[in-house]
């Protein structure tokens, strides 16, 4: 939706992505209902160019389990297992 500006470090919201989000709660989720926003996150994805997550031990007791792509929920059990099987040896 905001591509160009979603190329950032900056921890910042996205004014028209949170704006079409609180759009989308207001139309489909939630309509006619009142809700209140009690929290937001920025949301930013780390993206590479070869979209490979990166499941490795950074020191000794602490792992990563990043980079997933935008996929993180649909690969979390996945490198969950990978992280436990790392954490465990």
């Amino acid at each position: 939706m905001d591509f160009i500006n979603e190329t950032t470090t900056d921890l910042n919201i996205s004014d028209p992505i949170y704006n079409r989000l609180v759009q989308f709660l207001r139309e489909i989720v939630v309509p006619n209902e009142p809700f209140e926003i009690t929290d937001t996150w920025a949301g930013t994805m780390g993206m590479a160019a070869d979209r490979t997550p990166i499941v490795r031990q950074i020191h000794p007791g602490m792992f990563a389990c990043v980079r997933m792509g935008g996929m993180g929920v649909a690969l979390s059990a996945v490198v969950s297992r990978e992280l436990v099987s790392l954490a465990s040896d």
